[in-house]
């Protein structure tokens, strides 16, 4: 819910933005917290994600974990906001972007504090409060940013963004203090096994998803960028996707992989057929509805983004189950093939972006985003079935089959009408279902359950709220 209200926050402002005040301004908005969150990325240093790790299996020594990473952790925001800026100096972009991307950075810097708490509140699985932070700064960050954009003032934008990042901060320390609390609070030494690798694949994901904005800025410009990202910000709610199944099941795979290993390929196992199941037809329904929903959110303007949107779309299935993949192998301690993998990705995509973008603009980025999606997703499939072994829908024919139908469903695509192309992603589905599926009333009763944990959960912690 916390990534939702996120992710449709930034969604509806871009729309407010794109249909206010046109592509430019848009693309400015874009690139300008684009840069921003990267170098905050960078910033992070790995310990977002190592923190959720080391404290779900130590959650006694939390206190020390806070102290200890909490300074690294204030001095390193202090450092990206220096270092950005001087990037910002060297570079050809505009006074006006220039000064966008600075107030953005003041704000992310609030957020890399919350990001902080965050790691702690996964790691007890009290992410809740995750939710109930997000309340408060998507609520303000909504209210005033839609506010600035009537009066066609991006700089006022920037500052409602940071005094809402700034509350965000405060309510994230009190819901700390309030659930967890400061036991143990102190600052000591510890080994950072592992940390320097997934800072590394941090790093080479954020290159890896963001480069391809970044070159279209200097190739292009910003109303190329203000098209790639009308059509990027749907997949956006792709990643929200991706991003819930990996920050709730990520804890659960490292107890397992500590704990029970043998229970942790039928896990990942039914995870992955509930993943298909329930996403399938949710991405043949929005490539069907991909011009309608074009026009409505952005307008007549941006119907040029359309062919890009349906390259993007055509990759769901991959864009959702990566992020999974990889904090899989993450807690098992594999960081490095996960680095390995992101790297050679990374450095496809990036010489595919330099002979794809001077040519075809947007839509070579798009492209260049799919097949390097599909050649990360191979790659880590192929490892994980290599180290687990048990997980039987990886081995052998089957899978690989429905993957080469979908491919030519998906090539079918433009060609023909609606008639045709619906029944056959319908019988696209059914041939999901029947490989994957065979125990489809198991599926059914676990959501049931999980449906009943959320309802008994949810309720104690509103009313205390």
């Amino acid at each position: 819910m916390r990534e939702l209200l996120n992710k449709g926050t930034y969604l509806i402002l871009g729309i407010g933005i794109a249909r206010v005040m046109g592509r430019e301004a848009f693309g400015d908005y874009t690139l300008s917290l684009l840069l921003s969150r990267s170098f905050f990325t960078l910033g992070d240093l790995g310990f977002g994600t190592w923190l959720v790790r080391e404290v779900s299996k130590s959650r006694e020594r939390a206190g020390r974990y806070f102290g200890t990473v909490g300074v690294y952790r204030l001095i390193s925001g202090v450092l990206v906001v220096f270092l950005l800026g001087g990037f910002l100096f060297l570079s050809r972009y505009e006074v006006s972007l220039r000064r966008h991307v600075l107030l953005s950075a003041v704000a992310f810097f609030f957020l890399h504090l919350t990001s902080f708490i965050f790691s702690f509140f996964r790691a007890f699985e009290r992410m809740e409060n995750e939710f109930k932070t997000g309340i408060v700064k998507n609520i303000l960050f909504l209210g005033g940013g839609l506010w600035a954009i009537s009066q066609y003032s991006l700089d006022f934008f920037y500052v409602l963004f940071i005094l809402s990042s700034a509350v965000a901060f405060l309510v994230s320390v009190v819901l700390y203090w309030r659930h967890i609390g400061w036991k143990g609070l102190r600052w000591e030494p510890m080994p950072l096994e592992g940390l320097f690798s997934i800072w590394m694949i941090q790093g080479i994901v954020m290159l890896y998803l963001y480069v391809d904005t970044v070159l279209l800025s200097f190739f292009r410009g910003l109303s190329e960028v203000g098209l790639y990202q009308a059509a990027y910000s749907f997949l956006e709610v792709i990643f929200v996707l991706s991003t819930v199944l990996a920050t709730s099941l990520f804890p659960v795979f490292a107890r397992l992989s500590k704990l029970s290993p043998h229970e942790l390929p039928s896990f990942y196992e039914e995870t992955f057929r509930a993943v298909l199941f329930f996403c399938v037809p949710f991405g043949v329904l929005s490539l069907f509805g991909a011009k309608t929903l074009l026009g409505i959110f952005y307008g007549p303007s941006f119907q040029g983004a359309l062919p890009a949107l349906y390259i993007l779309l055509s990759g769901f299935v991959f864009f959702i189950v990566g992020g999974l993949n990889s904090h899989l192998l993450v807690a098992m301690g594999k960081e490095r093939v996960v680095l390995g993998i992101l790297v050679g990705s990374t450095l496809f995509n990036g010489a595919l972006n330099l002979w794809a973008i001077p040519r075809f603009g947007f839509l070579g980025a798009s492209a260049t985003t799919l097949v390097s999606e599909i050649v990360m997703f191979s790659l880590m499939v192929f490892w994980i079935a290599k180290m687990l072994g048990d997980v039987s829908f990886l081995q052998g024919g089957p899978f690989m089959g429905v993957v080469c139908l979908w491919v030519l469903f998906l090539l079918g695509l433009g060609r023909f009408s609606f008639w045709i192309q619906l029944p056959v992603g319908l019988g696209v589905y059914v041939l999901f279902v029947a490989l994957f599926h065979r125990q489809l009333s198991k599926e059914l009763c676990a959501v049931k359950i999980l449906w009943k944990e959320f309802q008994e959960g949810i309720r104690p912690s509103t009313q205390a709220f």
